[in-house]
């Protein structure tokens, strides 16, 4: 495939740096910006009971670390806040509240400061950042649960709340499925020949086979099973502890065997994945097969995952070396921020009892509702998606990924299929339907719902801060413009970044 080695010499050294940008600014975020830090710790860190679902391009170790490193500057900030406002509450003396605030407001100041200039420029920029030099954590509690978290993004089973299974995976843009009659055998010679039988395991093996020959640096290919979190209570393979974590993984013969036959609440899918521009752009393509009553089905679903929001990009606009307006506009930022913390300060000793509460709480509900959802909800990792692209080759290299790989998945079918006298005739047609349909650059064009640039917004990407019946992050129902029908069909799952409207 010679398209996909244009331009590699151009992006080799920045191919060879082991982080993405997605990580490196999800860390430059947790001192950047107010509430993600926070959000990653209470959602990721103190989960006690879901599962988690870290996106792929991210390493969630060093952003989970940082994110920690970031919460206790602000809790030191927070005592001497709060011990500065007890202190002018007991001396209310006009010169004494004068210099309290003169206090509180150097504390912000010198705060807003050091995170910004002394670790977001200074550190996590791009030629200093190194993931490797992440903060240590504070307590062996939190390195448990952080070395958790990591364990967790290489697990091979995603327990997944509410409606779509691939949680974390981006926005949906629907995808294509067809039916082969595997009774039916291919003409040689004017003859039809006995069909072979053939399993989903050898089209599996077959599929992976190509996609490997197209030596992708960027593509993985994994294999996964996929369970709705309301339905594992009772399964202990699944659930050791109904007031614990779901597992993250199961043994290979689970697997194989799930792939061969699954079941209504455990499905198998093998995850064709492209993780592009430093983790800014990936495109996941979930494949499946199903053997049944001499037939084959094939199910494809895409999902992209799209740049970081504009505002987790500003760390790289701060420059290293203030200017005199730059150390103005701080000043001011902790002026107009220093009433609000200094109120807000003496809550930090009451986080720990209300954290134990908010577990106490959790527990209670775990213990007595029969259809909690242990499933991986939506989380702050995946709300700091941007709903546009940032560059419009950005859409033109999500074009180009699917095209091939679609091409290179039908083919291979087509392949296995043909070595075992079935007929493909019906297949072959359909596959120029789905490929061809689509973005087509200098002949009829299909329009896509796509955003590009600053000006464009694409409705409903990342909008749901809590996962909802039917929904997902940034993802339609497939009920309606979404649903899929054999025979090829290939449509959108809604408006998006590089969501077709494609019916084959």
């Amino acid at each position: 495939m010679a398209i996909l080695d244009v331009g590699r010499e151009a992006v080799a050294e920045q191919d060879a740096v082991a982080w993405t940008e997605t990580t490196r600014l999800m860390c430059a975020a947790a001192y950047t910006e107010p509430t993600f830090a926070q959000e990653v710790v209470e959602e990721l860190v103190e989960e006690d009971y879901r599962a988690v679902a870290v996106p792929p391009g991210v390493d969630p170790e060093p952003v989970v670390k940082h994110c920690l490193a970031a919460i206790r500057r602000k809790t030191v900030r927070d005592r001497i806040l709060a011990a500065n406002l007890v202190l002018a509450v007991l001396f209310f003396l006009v010169g004494g509240l004068v210099i309290g605030f003169f206090v509180a407001w150097a504390t912000v100041a010198y705060d807003l400061w050091s995170a910004t200039y002394g670790v977001a420029t200074k550190r996590l920029n791009r030629h200093t950042f190194d993931p490797a030099q992440a903060p240590s954590v504070a307590s062996s509690e939190l390195a448990r649960r952080t070395e958790e978290i990591v364990e967790r993004q290489g697990g091979n089973l995603t327990v997944y709340s509410g409606f779509l299974p691939f949680v974390g995976s981006g926005f949906d843009l629907g995808g294509w499925s067809f039916v082969i009659d595997l009774r039916k055998g291919k003409e040689e010679m004017g003859n039809r020949l006995e069909p072979v039988p053939v399993e989903a395991k050898d089209l599996y093996t077959g599929v992976e086979s190509a996609l490997r020959e197209l030596g992708m640096s960027k593509l993985t290919i994994e294999d996964g099973l996929f369970v709705n979190g309301t339905d594992i209570r009772d399964d202990r393979a699944l659930l050791p502890s109904p007031t614990g974590r779901p597992n993250s993984s199961v043994d290979d013969a689970e697997l194989k065997r799930c792939m061969i036959a699954p079941t209504h609440r455990v499905r198998h899918y093998t995850c064709v994945r492209v993780t592009d521009w430093r983790g800014e752009l990936v495109l996941s393509m979930y494949l499946r097969f199903a053997v049944a009553n001499d037939r084959l089905f094939c199910e494809v679903s895409e999902f992209l995952l799209t740049p970081l929001k504009p505002e987790l990009h500003r760390c790289d606009g701060i420059p290293p070396d203030p200017e005199f307006r730059d150390v103005v506009r701080l000043a001011r930022r902790a002026l107009m921020a220093t009433p609000g913390l200094s109120l807000r300060s003496p809550s930090v000793v009451l986080r720990p009892l209300l954290r134990q509460r908010r577990r106490a709480k959790q527990l209670k509900w775990v213990k007595r509702d029969p259809f909690f959802d242990y499933g991986a909800p939506v989380t702050v990792l995946d709300r700091v998606r941007s709903s546009d692209y940032s560059r419009y080759f950005q859409l033109l290299d999500k074009e180009m990924y699917v095209k091939v790989l679609e091409r290179v998945i039908l083919d291979a079918v087509i392949d296995v299929l043909d070595e075992r006298n079935i007929d493909t005739g019906e297949l072959v047609e359909r596959r120029s339907m789905i490929i061809n349909n689509g973005l087509m650059v200098g002949g009829s064009l299909e329009t896509e719902n796509l955003a590009v640039g600053q000006g464009a917004r694409i409705a409903g990407w990342f909008n749901r801060s809590k996962p909802q019946t039917g929904s997902g992050p940034g993802s339609g129902s497939r009920s309606g413009g979404g649903s899929r029908s054999g025979g090829g069909s290939r449509s959108g799952g809604g408006s998006g970044p590089g969501g077709d409207t494609r019916n084959a």
